[in-house]
């Protein structure tokens, strides 16, 4: 009788492989399988490429160089230097860069011209602070970024005009949000103001200034983000650099060591008419810092800057390698701001991680989970979609041994599939690192065994969810269902209880992976508890633990399939 089961099994068997292989319904099942391949092909491309290019820069280089001659430069150095040390640059890049000129400031100081607005009544920001104060206020942006008092300093004279600002360390800024501010009564011919804008330019905003008799003047004006690292900083129509400053303060007391800027503008009035108050724009990201309303002739008006606000800095970019290690370095205006060095022969170690990253978090989870769904589940209700399951259960065959023929025609293509996969994936993962690295590892730091254990786990993958997906072929007529408890199942399971773990195939399938994925400082929880497997079991568990699974959900499918009955026309 055993030998008769075995033959039947082999022939249910020879007729599901074909079916399974060539099924139009499952090739996606095939593209599942490759991407990660494709991925590594493409990861191998681009190693290859950049070991090419690195020894190509070494080639060209007019000293042959070191590591240590690499680690040798230093912030600051001279181009000068830079050569003497390392030789003429292989690849050089030059351009100007045109940026705020630092000595361009407004005088320090009082006994300028005009009528300072007091704008004391709206302040509503804390965006200047003494220098090393700590503060919790979120300054000018709202994000613990201020000006530096000893920068700004309390006053400031822009071509004779007098400007004051608020108190430091306290409300000395106005937000913009559309709130009036009351003026000093008197006919003028022009409103400056000292503003910036935050969080990046701020376009087309509308001011208007309010006379007595209820006439209005209105505005249209861009601001830019205050830092010159933005977008054509003091350049919007309208807009002149006032102040700019080498640094602005952060909340925790140091500095923030880039330029930064405040910007004038200047708004003609209707000098034959009585001011009454300045409607400022409704946005928050637009503050002002300062106001005057002067009485100048319009005929002596001037840019708050002038023409020397800008200036052209001369940048260059030098690349050098020693044929496996770029070095990238930046200048400005003569000397070294910026060191790069970058390994062109990948790591062994992060790559190792990263093939494991892809394993867990892809080809578990996602390729071989859904690979397995498409044809386990299948093997039933693809017969009951087709109308062609009465001709197996008409067949003289048990229903147990039917089963169990079509369970294994499955394991077998999903092994056939996805072990392939894993494997070739595996061949390109080693071929990218040159033959000494790959011996390396394959030998002597256990990448063999990696390689072994990784194709085992793709099996019992395989054995595993092919189990589960054949009951709920048989079980359920939608399987879309069954999928989604199963996959949510397998999701949580690193937040159940011990006892509910054991009922997962994840479980043992992570117990077994050969390499950990680490979570480094600051990783969210919920990451790092994906990640890491706190409670392992041993691998002959583990095996055990699948094997005992599968052969529990088999065994039950076998009650379900006795009594299976076939109704193609409530399908």
């Amino acid at each position: 009788m055993t030998e008769l089961w075995w033959a039947q099994i082999k022939s249910v068997i020879r007729l599901e492989m074909k079916k399974t292989f060539f099924a139009r319904r499952g090739l996606w099942i095939y593209i599942l399988a490759l991407l990660p391949l494709l991925l590594f092909i493409a990861h191998a491309a681009i190693a290859s490429r950049e070991r090419e290019r690195s020894s190509h820069i070494a080639s060209q280089s007019e000293k042959k160089l070191t590591y240590q001659d690499l680690l040798a430069v230093r912030s600051g150095m001279t181009s000068q230097e830079v050569i003497a040390l390392l030789g003429k640059p292989p690849i050089r890049f030059r351009w100007n860069q045109r940026t705020p000129n630092l000595a361009i400031s407004a005088a320090t100081g009082t006994g300028g011209s005009g009528t300072p607005v007091n704008l004391s009544s709206a302040y509503n920001l804390n965006g200047i602070y003494t220098d090393t104060t700590t503060f919790t206020t979120g300054g000018l942006d709202g994000e613990g970024f201020a000006y530096s008092s000893n920068l700004l300093t309390a006053n400031r004279i822009l071509n004779g005009v007098q400007f004051n600002f608020g108190p430091a360390n306290q409300l000395d800024a106005v937000s913009s949000t559309g709130q009036p501010i009351g003026l000093p009564s008197g006919q003028f011919t022009a409103l400056q103001l000292l503003a910036t804008a935050a969080h990046g330019p701020v376009l087309s905003q509308t001011i208007t200034v309010t006379y007595t008799d209820s006439s209005t003047s209105t505005f249209t004006q861009s601001f830019s983000d205050w830092c010159s690292c933005s977008t054509n900083p003091g350049q919007q129509p309208g807009e002149s650099l006032a102040v700019v400053m080498p640094y602005r303060d952060l909340s925790d007391g140091t500095q923030d060591g880039q330029p930064f800027n405040l910007y004038g503008y200047t708004f003609v009035l209707n000098s034959a008419k009585t001011v009454q108050s300045l409607t400022l724009p409704n946005n928050q990201d637009v503050v002002v810092l300062a106001a005057t309303l002067t009485k100048q002739s319009l005929g002596t008006q001037v840019s708050l800057s002038g023409p020397g606000s800008f200036v052209n800095v001369p940048h260059e970019r030098y690349h050098y390698s020693d044929g496996v290690n770029d070095l990238t370095l930046d200048l400005s205006d003569g000397r070294v701001e910026g060191i790069e060095i970058r390994t062109a022969v990948y790591s062994l170690g992060e790559d190792s991680i990263v093939f494991a990253g892809v394993f867990q978090f892809f080809y578990l989870r996602l390729a071989i989970f859904f690979g397995c769904l498409g044809i386990f589940m299948n093997l039933f209700r693809g017969e009951i979609l087709d109308k062609s399951l009465h001709f197996y259960f008409l067949a003289p065959i048990r229903r147990e041994v039917l089963m169990v023929g079509k369970f294994l025609a499955g394991l077998l293509a999903t092994c056939v599939i996805f072990v392939t996969s894993e494997l070739l994936q595996i061949v390109v993962f080693t071929w990218q690192f040159s033959p000494n690295t790959r011996d390396l590892y394959l030998y002597h730091n256990h990448g063999l065994a990696q390689a072994a254990a990784y194709l085992g786990i793709t099996a019992l993958a395989c054995l595993g969810y092919g189990a589960f997906f054949l009951a709920a072929g048989m079980l359920f007529r939608n399987p879309i269902l069954p999928a989604a408890a199963i996959l949510v199942w397998e999701a949580v399971n690193p937040f159940l209880p011990a006892l509910l773990k054991k009922f997962s195939v994840i479980y043992y399938l992570k117990s077994l992976c050969p390499v950990d994925i680490p979570s480094p400082r600051g990783t969210p929880p919920l990451l790092a508890l994906l990640v890491s497997n706190p409670d392992p079991v041993s691998a002959p568990v583990a095996i055990l633990g699948i094997v005992i699974v599968a052969l529990l959900v088999l065994y039950v499918s076998s009650f379900q399939v006795r009594r299976m009955e076939i109704n193609y026309t409530s399908e």
